[in-house]
């Protein structure tokens, strides 16, 4: 990859409860860590696979990866931030954007993005090359941050930032 070939975004998603969402992105993302760490051996790229679980609701992707984390990553588990206290941040910044703005707010997204310190959010795996990001702090906050979290407004008043963290995500795996 270069930055003409930034990295790739896989999404899962079902309405539907139960349907093996997480289970799917779990093995996909070992899949891909395995190929690529094959791959590496013909190049001086490292791998970069991201799994992030956006199922606020139901958390689940942190239970397939909590034993393969790196003992750093699980001595920070329980106090590591997660994809609702990503969003919470970005949502602090939210009066610099200007709704309607799509190009500007896209553009905006990934300046913030990138003068964040992205990588508290992530947990580092043993498998090489992957990382997770889980749902959020596990606290006895979280539902409330869940709930009041409002993605709606939030989607509103910033719209192009889900543009700029795609664009930002695909970026950020080029550059190791």
């Amino acid at each position: 990859m270069n930055e003409r070939n930034p990295g790739t975004i896989i999404t899962f998603y079902s309405y539907k409860g139960g349907t093996g969402r997480t289970m799917a992105l779990a093995n996909t993302a070992c899949l891909l860590a395995r190929r690529l760490t094959v791959e590496k051996m013909l190049s001086a790229r490292p791998p970069r696979i991201l799994a992030i679980d956006w199922d606020f609701e139901a958390p689940g992707l942190h239970h397939y990866f909590k034993d393969l984390l790196t003992q750093r990553a699980q001595a920070a588990f329980d106090d590591a931030p997660g994809c609702i206290d990503l969003f919470v941040e970005m949502k602090a910044s939210a009066s610099q954007y200007t709704p309607g703005d799509f190009v500007g707010n896209r553009n905006l997204a990934r300046n913030l993005l990138s003068k964040l310190d992205f990588d508290r959010y992530m947990l580092q795996t043993a498998i090489p090359g992957l990382s997770i990001i889980k749902s959020g702090r596990h606290d006895i906050n979280y539902p409330q941050v869940v709930n009041q979290f409002d993605w709606n407004s939030f989607f509103h008043n910033t719209f192009g930032l889900f543009n700029g963290f795609a664009d930002y995500l695909a970026i950020a795996s080029i550059m190791c």
